[in-house]
């Protein structure tokens, strides 16, 4: 079952993920684009991670404040696109 302390193993897994991925999603980017989507998302999942101490058991307010962080750190369409998807999780 999705809880406080699951939801936040999985971003900082997410987190980890992102850094070793990096270079590979901005060479995939990079293809057919601006080469920016390792950035987005590495600074996506970090912000989110610097904001898991708000985390509460209230799972809706939990992806708001996912929604929120990636809006933050990140100025690409993709970033724009996690963020409207975490705000559409908050709304379940």
């Amino acid at each position: 079952m999705l809880n406080k302390k699951f939801l936040i193993d999985i971003f900082q897994k997410l987190h980890e993920e992102a850094k070793k991925s990096y270079d590979e999603f901005n060479a995939a980017d990079g293809k057919i684009g601006d080469g920016d989507l390792g950035i987005t998302i590495l600074n996506g999942f970090e912000e989110i991670n610097n904001n898991i101490n708000k985390f509460s058991d209230d799972m809706g307010a939990n992806f708001m404040i996912c929604s929120q962080a990636f809006v933050k750190k990140s100025g690409s369409s993709f970033g724009t696109l996690i963020a409207f998807s975490f705000m559409n999780i908050s709304k379940i």
